[in-house]
């Protein structure tokens, strides 16, 4: 052999080498198990008050309320009393006892 057609011959293998393709990389099984972390539960948020220094806002009682009020406190006072006294009285005792219990509020 002539030492050119083995330059050529050489060219050619390495030349065909270099064209084969890859074997495709196949994943390997693994015995190690991948532990994924339990999903949180939703929790019940606790609702606490922001600033507890200041007194909550006084809630505006309306006439029908005050006057609902008023005739059930009178008409305990008057169950306590077996109905015997004056209804009037028990009225306006009831009316002082609720004016007296919403302005502590």
């Amino acid at each position: 052999m002539s030492p050119a057609k083995s330059k050529k011959t050489t060219k050619k293998s390495a030349a065909t080498t270099s064209k084969k393709k890859a074997a495709p990389k196949t994943k390997k099984a693994t015995s190690k198990k991948t532990t994924r972390k339990p999903a949180k539960k939703a929790t019940a948020k606790k609702t606490t008050a922001k600033n507890t220094s200041r007194k909550p806002a006084k809630r505006k009682i309306s006439a029908e309320e005050h006057y609902n009020m008023v005739q059930t406190a009178a008409y305990f006072r008057a169950q306590r009393d077996g109905f015997q006294g004056d209804s009037m009285r028990y009225w306006i005792d009831a009316e002082k006892e609720i004016d007296t219990l919403l302005a502590k509020k």
